[in-house]
């Protein structure tokens, strides 16, 4: 096929595809008449190139796991619109399907379990900063009470020496 029938199959550019045919990416050839010497895409580079990385969708590849498989999964239906499909190869493609939508669903139910640990990490590091008021409360009423003894203890001991001096009125 041609550089812009691939474009069109792949969803992106023709610049894209020839990017793509140079890197070995995709499949195809360089004809050797002419000067532009143009490429001829391979079919089978085609699809598998969509079968690895789904349509493109103007973007250079699908940016996480999910848009692979929903762009997979895009492509799949895409082909089963578009052909008349034995009932064997139907049945594989329910298949593939329904295992794709299991790990979907599991991945929401992971997604659900992380988000509910993350809110639990959230309440557990308010209660950690209220338990480190409330022990910083303590030890500065614990410096405090020092201090008062401190001071409690200086006044008797003035008094103590008061008593023991010389010359003390009741002494008189």
């Amino acid at each position: 096929m041609t550089v812009a029938e691939a474009a069109e199959v792949l969803g992106t550019s023709p610049q894209t595809v020839r990017t793509l045919l140079r890197s070995g990416e995709l499949g195809g050839r360089r004809l050797l008449q002419g000067s532009g010497r143009p490429w001829v895409v391979s079919r089978k580079g085609v699809d598998a190139f969509l079968s690895q990385h789904g349509r493109l969708g103007g973007r250079r590849r699908p940016r996480s796991r999910i848009a692979r498989l929903e762009n997979t999964v895009e492509f799949l239906q895409q082909q089963l619109a578009g052909s008349a499909v034995p009932s064997a190869s139907t049945h594989v493609v329910a298949q593939e399907r329904d295992e794709l939508r299991a790990r979907v669903i599991a991945l929401e139910e992971a997604l659900a379990h992380m988000r509910h640990a993350s809110e639990l990490q959230r309440r557990v590091d308010e209660e950690r900063a209220a338990l480190v008021e409330h022990l910083l409360a303590a030890a500065a009423a614990s410096e405090r009470t020092d201090a008062l003894r401190r001071d409690a203890a200086a006044v008797l001991e003035e008094a103590v020496a008061a008593l023991s001096r010389p010359g003390h009125p009741g002494a008189m």
